[in-house]
């Protein structure tokens, strides 16, 4: 087990993680900021994290502007996409953890459960892969500036 000593609570506060690799899920490319297996100490948690977690580069999400939040599952083929809306611990949404590669939306669930916060799960969408890549994350793409 990895310990990485890494406190995400400093991330509210404009520091991000260092991407550990880059990665592709059917041609959409993932920075991998957390492995699955590590240790993260957070502001006021700590896990061991099942499945690696990162985010889409060149992306950028209406909630925070920040990068779209992705875990990714073991199945490499799943053409299910899970959007897990994050409330607020005040109840009010924070942003979206999407998850790929997973076989079932329960399993996806299932994942977010094992490493969001209790208080943060709001609802779920659930779409294909076509769906997510022309509908979701084309408009959570940055603009390319030259």
């Amino acid at each position: 087990m990895l310990n990485t000593g890494l406190d995400l609570g400093a991330k509210k506060y404009g520091n991000s993680r260092p991407v550990k690799r880059s990665t592709a899920f059917q041609e959409i490319p993932i920075s991998i900021e957390i492995e699955a297996g590590e240790h993260v100490v957070g502001y006021d948690w700590e896990r061991t994290y099942q499945y690696a977690y990162g985010e889409i580069p060149n992306s950028a999400t209406l909630a925070d502007g920040e990068g779209v939040d992705i875990y990714l599952g073991l199945n490499s083929l799943s053409d299910l996409v899970v959007v897990v809306h994050q409330n607020k611990r005040n109840g009010l949404y924070d942003e979206d953890k999407v998850m790929l590669g997973f076989d079932s939306e329960r399993d996806a669930v299932k994942c977010y459960f094992d490493h969001g916060p209790e208080w943060g799960f709001g609802s779920v969408d659930t779409m294909t892969m076509d769906q997510f890549k022309n509908g979701y994350l084309a408009s959570n793409r940055k603009e390319m500036v030259n």
